[in-house]
């Protein structure tokens, strides 16, 4: 018997075997060899976040798009001048 995860293949024919109900042992239903159960029985899956992207989050970025004209002009910075003490 060889398993992959949760799934228990015949070490015969290499027919994918029934899944067992608490029995240590299946029989392939194909050659009718006896297989040991090996499997896991509990499996643990884990997505990685950017495999199934979501419309939400690709419209949120780290940057902002603006339109030309969304765009100010110069910044203005409100620091008195030190050579003529003004706030040009």
């Amino acid at each position: 018997m060889a398993a992959i995860g949760s799934l228990v293949f015949c070490t015969d024919c290499g027919n994918l075997l029934d899944r067992s109900v608490g029995q240590d042992k299946i029989k392939c239903n194909v050659c009718g060899c006896v297989n040991k159960d090996t499997s896991s029985k509990t499996v643990v899956t884990h997505s990685n976040p950017d495999a199934f992207p979501s419309a939400l989050k690709q419209k949120h970025s780290t940057g902002q798009n603006l339109a030309p004209e969304e765009v100010g002009g110069q910044a203005e910075i409100d620091t008195p001048c030190p050579k003529y003490n003004t706030n040009n």
